[in-house]
């Protein structure tokens, strides 16, 4: 949508990670990002760009060249914020991602309000096969103050971690 919006909606580093994590923890077994690397548009008479040039966008077209759209690797290669957040997950990925690829995805906190701005509950998921399992947490939302969750304790797959509250 960053070609229909009147203002650029600026993407905060957590906001891409925790949307991965999300992705991951429901799932998913792709991060599936839209660009993850930018680029440039080749020279020529038409551009691959959408024109947004109406008064109603405020005459608010896209750079003519550049295409990147925040990626984490921006168009010369620049490693933007999100690339260094994203990075401890890519590195998951790459050593565990088989793995995690064939198991289930169970939601704990399913039966839980799932409301804007909820901040009462900590929310996390877990992927489980036979009696192997990763947990995935996400703590953040966008625009919002959610807090940190003490006493925090996991039961997966017959363990609970950690073993103090």
């Amino acid at each position: 949508m960053m070609t229909s919006y009147h203002r650029r909606v600026y993407v905060y580093p957590q906001d891409a990670y925790s949307l991965a994590i999300v992705k991951l923890g429901s799932g998913s077994n792709l991060l599936g990002y839209y660009m993850y690397h930018g680029g440039t548009n080749p020279e020529g008479h038409a551009y691959l760009n959408e024109m947004q040039r109406t008064p109603y966008t405020n005459w608010n077209d896209l750079p003519v060249k550049t295409y990147d759209f925040q990626a984490p690797l921006g168009e010369f290669g620049q490693k933007n914020p999100h690339y260094y957040i994203l990075r401890k997950l890519h590195l998951f990925m790459h050593d565990y991602g088989e793995t995690l690829a064939s198991m289930d995805a169970s939601f704990p906190q399913a039966d839980k309000p799932q409301t804007k701005g909820i901040d009462s509950y900590l929310r996390w998921s877990y992927r489980q096969k036979d009696n192997s399992a990763f947990v995935f947490v996400n703590n953040y939302e966008r625009l919002q103050n959610i807090t940190d969750k003490k006493g925090v304790q996991f039961e997966v797959c017959g363990v609970k971690f950690p073993q103090k509250k």
